[in-house]
């Protein structure tokens, strides 16, 4: 299956952070379509929501419905880093959301940030899903600096790992170089 995919990563920081961070993602997304791309890795804590809660039954949620027609708009599969401040912490997440509207489930951050103050619900799942492109895992920035993670997913499946991240740049770089060993 990889002899089909032309697999590229680009970083894009130094482009202009005027704009919202959720704006700016939907602007990249569209950007990156444009050029092809059906995998786009929204960064670390992009929405302040949890987008599968938002989304109803009935899908009238306004928020949930403009993420659905982006990904439709693009073609692309969307993994969408979210932050959601709770009682109990920082629920630190990352959902994938289909072309077709659909929401392929949560992982949560497994090496939570503990100064950061954050903690994950579905913290120790490491879910991968079926997709047009190959099975997509997830895990979430701090992650990569622990072997552990990208092993579990990978263990249950997964052949493409999408990591979002919000990275300060003195501590990029070194993430960057792990991915290519996890």
């Amino acid at each position: 299956m990889a002899d089909k995919f032309n697999i590229r990563t680009q970083i894009h920081a130094d482009l202009p952070w005027k704009l919202t961070k959720s704006a700016f993602s939907a602007f990249i997304c569209v950007l990156f379509a444009e050029q092809g791309a059906q995998l786009i890795v929204w960064h670390e804590g992009a929405l302040p929501f949890d987008p599968q809660a938002e989304h109803t039954a009935d899908g009238s949620s306004a928020l949930t419905t403009s993420l659905q027609a982006l990904a439709a708009e693009t073609g692309a599969h969307l993994v969408i880093g979210y932050a959601v401040k709770t009682e109990q912490g920082l629920r630190n997440e990352v959902t994938v959301l289909t072309p077709e509207g659909e929401f392929l489930g949560v992982y949560g951050k497994a090496h939570p940030v503990a100064w950061g103050g954050e903690t994950s619900l579905t913290r120790g799942d490491y879910p991968a899903y079926d997709t047009f492109l190959g099975r997509i895992g997830t895990i979430i920035c701090y992650d990569l600096d622990f072997t552990d993670t990208a092993r579990k997913v990978a263990r249950n499946g997964a052949q493409i790992i999408g990591v979002p991240s919000f990275d300060w740049p003195a501590i990029a770089a070194k993430h960057y170089s792990h991915i290519v060993f996890r």
